[in-house]
């Protein structure tokens, strides 16, 4: 678990170094989306039997949370299923959550899901995302 939040926060200060060059020591104002991202990877683990490698993150200019699976369905079919488990959790327990903790009221608009089969290829390969409440295959 720790190790998640950590990787996510590395994410986060990762994704803030591509448009600008900064400081281990500069200061950020964490984003109540930053602190939902973190909380879901970790709502997940002790709640699900989900078990693929996720990372979770928050995208300021989409505002989205969101939730890359690495998993090990190398097929859209599979990768469907995976991510269907996956939104049932977000929409059975951690949307109604963050409502109650946060104050957020979220949809399926606040999320972007993308599928990574890890097993098959060198590289994980994209499979495929759901983007505003739709699967979409992404171009081979």
């Amino acid at each position: 678990m720790q190790k998640v939040i950590l990787l996510s926060l590395l994410l986060t200060v990762a994704s803030l170094s591509q448009t600008k060059q900064i400081n281990l020591n500069s200061s950020y104002q964490v984003k109540v989306g930053d602190y939902a991202a973190l909380l879901l990877p970790n709502l997940i683990r002790p709640h699900t039997d989900l078990d693929a490698p996720i990372v979770c993150t928050y995208e300021l200019e989409s505002n989205t949370i969101d939730l890359e699976i690495f998993g090990g369905r190398s097929n859209v079919e599979g990768a469907r299923g995976t991510m269907n488990n996956y939104m049932a959790f977000v929409h059975s327990s951690f949307i109604p959550y963050a409502n109650r903790r946060l104050g957020i009221y979220l949809t399926d608009q606040n999320f972007r899901l993308s599928y990574f089969d890890r097993l098959t290829h060198k590289i994980p390969k994209l499979i495929l995302q759901y983007i505003g409440g739709q699967f979409v295959v992404p171009a081979q």
